[in-house]
């Protein structure tokens, strides 16, 4: 872990278009440091945000697994909310009420460091509304979640099945942001699959701590719903 936070903190000094080349090249000798049967370096890389963390996809012996390295977040906070989802998600199950809930794992490996599981196939809510034009105004375009769904799935089985997904998911989420009183939630942080669940990410505002910008609370809604 030493080795991915030291590399984590020096990719931080490098531009966007030099990253994922830096880490690579620095992955390249560090394979033999885990037990698994190789590291896919043309998959490895580093996010261009704030915390710049690093991406890593571990090659197993039937699949690939995918993981984010983050330095700079508290970690144990996001673990503990998506504990208490699958939780709610539990005694849902327990009454037959399958709402399609799709969660990650999140392993807090010390002080403001961790792994993060890579759900594959999946956009932000940002990406989603935007993916057929890159003009600012799509994102108040209600069809644009049903057109990218409609895209992974053309059959009718498939479709009616994503929609089903997304309608239940959604559903869900929303009774467990609320509950949890889950803040500073906006398109960046809900992602959407290709199979239509939905989900949230970053959860470092929550139990009603709502973000401000100049004292003003920006978190006013309570209850956080996605229109298609």
């Amino acid at each position: 872990m030493q080795i991915l936070d030291d590399l984590s903190q020096e990719a931080k000094r490098y531009q966007p278009n030099a990253i994922t080349r830096f880490v690579q090249n620095k992955l390249n000798y560090i394979n033999d440091k885990f037990m698994i049967t190789a590291i896919n370096i043309e998959n490895c890389g580093v996010f261009n945000s704030l915390t710049k963390p690093c991406k890593l996809d571990f090659v197993g012996l039937r699949t690939n697994y995918g993981v984010i390295y983050k330095s700079g977040d508290d970690l144990r906070q996001d673990g503990m909310v998506l504990q208490l989802v699958r939780l709610m998600n539990d005694l849902w199950l327990r009454e037959n009420l399958d709402l399609r809930m799709l969660t990650y794992r999140v392993l807090p490996t010390g002080k403001n460091k961790g792994l993060i599981e890579l759900v594959q196939n999946c956009k932000t809510l940002r990406e989603v509304q935007t993916f057929l034009s890159d003009r600012p105004t799509d994102v108040f375009k209600n069809e644009s979640i049903k057109n990218w769904i409609g895209r992974y799935n053309a059959s009718e089985f498939e479709h009616r099945t994503a929609f089903d997904n997304f309608t239940r998911s959604c559903a869900g989420w929303c009774v467990a942001t609320y509950v949890l009183g889950i803040r500073d939630r906006h398109n960046d942080n809900i992602l959407i699959s290709e199979s239509g669940h939905t989900f949230h990410i970053d959860f470092g505002k929550y139990m009603g701590d709502s973000q401000t910008a100049m004292g003003i609370n920006r978190d006013r809604a309570p209850f956080i719903s996605i229109i298609f």
